[in-house]
């Protein structure tokens, strides 16, 4: 599996392309900063349908607002 290393600049001005590459497998690291690391990586429905709890729903619309 390949991997692709980007800046958090780079990535939200290429956020589609690095979606799409995340959808065909490839490892997509974002750096923020010196110290910050992301790994973007798809999930597919199942899989996200099976981790999300109502707890875990509601503390993902608290961190939204």
């Amino acid at each position: 599996m390949s991997a692709v290393q980007v800046t958090s600049t780079e990535f939200r001005s290429k956020q589609a392309y690095f979606f799409d590459l995340a959808d065909k497998g490839v490892k997509v690291i974002i750096h923020r900063g010196k110290r910050r690391i992301y790994r973007l990586s798809s999930v597919d429905e199942e899989e996200y349908s099976l981790s999300l709890s109502e707890d875990n729903d509601t503390t993902i619309n608290n961190h939204r607002r």
